[in-house]
């Protein structure tokens, strides 16, 4: 996968929800999420397993919302 880039609205937006939705990820899993997005456009359903309080499918709905606002994604943790 290529290298994304993670914009400082990025990081503004992974500080707001890391400072509302306890876990572990951060940065590093923000990126993972936006390049499957951007590099995988038929990808249109996302199944997270171990899912502590929500924060990846957070960050996956924060990715679609801002840079995918036309698809329509399905997640399941």
């Amino acid at each position: 996968m290529h290298q994304v880039q993670i914009t400082p609205q990025d990081e503004q937006r992974i500080a707001a929800i890391s400072a509302r939705i306890p876990g572990w990820s951060d940065v590093k899993q923000y990126a993972f999420f936006k390049g499957v997005l951007q590099q995988l456009p038929w990808v249109k359903d996302i199944l997270i397993c171990g899912v502590y309080q929500g924060r990846d499918i957070s960050y996956v709905l924060d990715i679609a919302q801002r840079y995918h606002p036309e698809r329509a994604i399905d997640i399941t943790g």
